[in-house]
């Protein structure tokens, strides 16, 4: 038999930022505006078709019209505002798939798809193939093995990044920039080795390339972008950076039962990435390795009152960084990287635990929930940054 299922969406989302510097004597020094939103309408459509026992085809599609309003300027060393972005249009994303699912036998099962997007604004696209293989080792033990290539757009506010000309006037010199490919593999298990108690692994890679970099030798990526929560700024990009993931993961759960829960996620990875000049660092978001506990019981106090308490626990490697040239940063009067060791540099470790206490009260016509966060529990100092404080050399 065969369905089909057709969906309309609509999001927004807008941001309006000021930021200034104060001076000794309260002096208020603008250093960045953005007053800028984009919407998204979406159209989908999904089809199922059940052929028989052994075959299932799903096909999609999904048009989406994207509306952008970007306007933000900075303050440059020169004491003069630059006109960052000023762009308002449209742009049209559109992306369908294909998937045949195909029962081999009682033990193996193959999945099979094809993905295709294309870009209006600037007419990039990607036609992409994708691979999965699951095997039945025993009834409780799964053997998975997955290939696929994938490409991303680059983040909306890049495309649109202006440069300033000699004579004054700005050009946009982002807008050709194409999709970031990727080509990956796993390879996991899956196992039940209890009721309700589930281990799983991966072992992953991903290469990445055509990354957004700067058209001179520079340690700039695409691939760094978020990681401070910074607009990108860069102009004059190219496709021709690179970059490679390289991983495990663990994870061990146990289903909510007897008012007990358990979800226990290990992931230790490599991530690396080459800029224009050609040497490879670790990215900004190379922390190597992030853990998770979340465990929580519910308590019975009587037939319509119950208590949970709920537990996480997030470690992480600690956040990468460029050092800070002390003696550069004093000599120009304001902070100065030492670009020759992007990323190299680690904080300390980071931790941190919530504890939540739930206390829900149920009757026939009304139902609440009470409940008492504590997140950072014991308070602990995690290092996000450092600075250059010029006042304080």
């Amino acid at each position: 038999h065969s369905s089909g299922k057709l969906s309309l969406s609509f999001s927004s989302s807008g941001v309006n930022t000021v930021v200034d510097t104060v001076s000794n004597d309260l002096a208020v020094t603008p250093v960045y505006r953005d007053d800028s939103s984009q919407d998204r309408l979406s159209l989908s459509y999904q089809y199922k078709n059940k052929i028989n026992k052994k075959n299932n085809l799903i096909l999609g599609v999904t048009a989406n019209k994207l509306n952008f309003n970007f306007l933000d300027s900075v303050r440059t060393n020169q004491n003069v505002f630059r006109t960052l972005r000023d762009f308002k249009g449209a742009a049209y994303l559109t992306q369908g798939y294909a998937q045949w699912q195909h029962q081999l036998n009682e033990r193996l099962s193959l999945n099979v798809g094809l993905f295709g997007q294309q870009f209006s604004f600037n007419n990039t696209g990607a036609f992409e193939s994708r691979f999965n293989l699951k095997y039945e080792l025993s009834p409780k033990l799964n053997f998975v093995f997955g290939l696929g290539q994938h490409s991303k757009l680059q983040d909306y506010q890049l495309y649109l990044v202006n440069t300033r000309l000699a004579n004054g006037q700005y050009i946009e010199t982002n807008t050709e920039l194409g999709l970031t490919k990727s080509n990956q593999a796993v390879v996991g298990l899956d196992w039940r080795f209890a009721q309700g108690w589930q281990v799983k692994s991966e072992v992953y890679y991903q290469g990445l390339s055509e990354v957004p970099v700067e058209s001179e030798p520079s340690n700039f990526s695409a691939l760094n972008l978020g990681a401070n929560f910074n607009i990108p700024s860069q102009d004059s990009l190219v496709n021709e950076g690179s970059g490679r993931n390289i991983g495990m993961e663990l994870t061990i759960q146990r289903d909510f039962s007897k008012g007990f829960y358990l979800l226990t996620t290990l992931s230790v990875f490599k991530s690396t990435f080459k800029g224009s000049d050609g040497v490879e660092h670790s990215t900004a978001f190379d922390n190597g390795y992030v853990g998770n506990i979340l465990t929580g019981k519910e308590f019975r106090i009587s037939q319509k009152t119950s208590l949970a308490i709920d537990t996480k626990i997030t470690m992480a490697g600690g956040r990468r960084y460029t050092p800070i040239d002390l003696e550069a940063s004093i000599k120009e009067g304001e902070v100065v990287f030492d670009e020759s060791s992007a990323f190299d540099q680690q904080f300390d470790d980071y931790f941190r635990t919530d504890l939540k206490f739930t206390l829900r009260w149920n009757t026939k016509r009304l139902s609440q929930l009470w409940s008492f966060d504590l997140q950072n529990l014991f308070n602990t100092k995690n290092v996000f940054g450092e600075t250059f404080d010029i006042r304080n050399r």
